[in-house]
């Protein structure tokens, strides 16, 4: 009986100690992921034990984020799986872990003179004077339908978004620019271009206050032709609905606040291959069954300015009073 007891004890004293340790060797979530296909993951980087496999379209969280190999959990398995069979990634703690594969834009440009903007698969847009543009850098290089393009030196000056720890009241601190043209949606595209004008001014002003959520939907939804609404070609089966290039304003958005540690709350891609308009996982659905939402995780308000620019949608997001 003595035996038993003691025994007990030291059982009861391991079962904390494993607790302990089985946390402490797993790390917790730093991003969510969707997966492109069925994936089996495996006990180490391409070695290991194989573990059951996950279905097509399931959302993974992400341990560890690598370019080639993630370390994913999902349900009762852990293990790792190549990176390029998974998309969306959503980080769970922006003020920790930036977003992966994306690339910010670090300024803007206004231009002082026409510039001719083309790269992708993009057919190309005359920017006019007064058009301002984010760029990803000094060389006034700035991605075009998941392409690039340089801007020649003559169009403007450039200048460096302000970094949000000591951004003053009214600085521009982060942006980011789509485009498109008049050949974009055809043959609605003047339905599509309006559309995108009318996402533009009912977002523009928004002022996010340190702690609350934003919400498009909220603002710019339902997406219906009593609300202001027209027909344009969209990504659904039947090719077209009210409110086709919304979603442009909401992708150009979702860009701009990923320069940033706010907290997405809501976010949908459209379908794995995207839209061509953004890279792949950049772009952000709206629509009855999925919003863009964020929390302004900063310790100020922020504003949100947005504009069409007759084909290159630019959103600023600026430090508020």
């Amino acid at each position: 009986m003595i035996r038993r007891i003691a025994l007990l004890l030291v059982f009861c004293l391991l079962i904390p100690y494993a607790a302990v340790t089985a946390e402490e060797s797993e790390p917790a979530a730093r991003y969510t992921a969707i997966t492109l296909q069925a994936v089996t993951p495996q006990e180490g980087m391409g070695t290991g034990k194989k573990l059951q496999k996950i279905r097509t379209d399931a959302t993974v969280e992400v341990l560890e984020y690598g370019d080639t190999w993630c370390l994913v959990h999902y349900r009762n398995r852990t293990g790792y799986v190549k990176t390029r069979y998974l998309y969306g990634f959503v980080s769970l703690d922006a003020q920790q872990w930036p977003s992966p594969q994306y690339k910010p834009c670090k300024g803007y440009v206004i231009l002082d003179t026409e510039a001719l903007i083309k790269g992708g698969k993009f057919s190309g847009l005359n920017a006019a004077p007064g058009t301002l543009v984010a760029v990803c850098d000094e060389s006034l290089s700035l991605p075009v339908w998941r392409g690039s393009a340089e801007l020649p030196a003559e169009a403007g000056s450039y200048t460096l978004f302000v970094d949000w720890q000591t951004a003053e009241p009214g600085d521009r601190i982060a942006g980011f620019t789509t485009y498109y043209n008049e050949r974009t949606g055809r043959p609605l595209q003047a339905a599509r271009q309006n559309n995108i004008a009318l996402g533009c001014e009912r977002i523009t002003g928004q002022i996010v206050q340190p702690g609350d959520t934003f919400s498009f939907n909220a603002l710019c939804a339902p997406y219906k032709l009593k609300n202001g609404y027209k027909t344009a070609k969209n990504i659904s089966h039947a090719g077209k609905g009210p409110g086709g290039g919304i979603c442009q304003v909401s992708t150009t958005l979702y860009n701009a606040v990923l320069a940033l540690p706010l907290q997405i709350t809501a976010w949908a891609a459209h379908r794995p291959t995207g839209v061509s308009y953004i890279p792949r996982s950049f772009d952000a659905a709206v629509g009855s069954t999925t919003d863009l939402a964020f929390r302004n995780d900063l310790p100020y308000p922020i504003r949100i300015e947005a504009m069409p620019q007759d084909g290159a949608v630019t959103v600023i997001i600026r430090r508020e009073q």
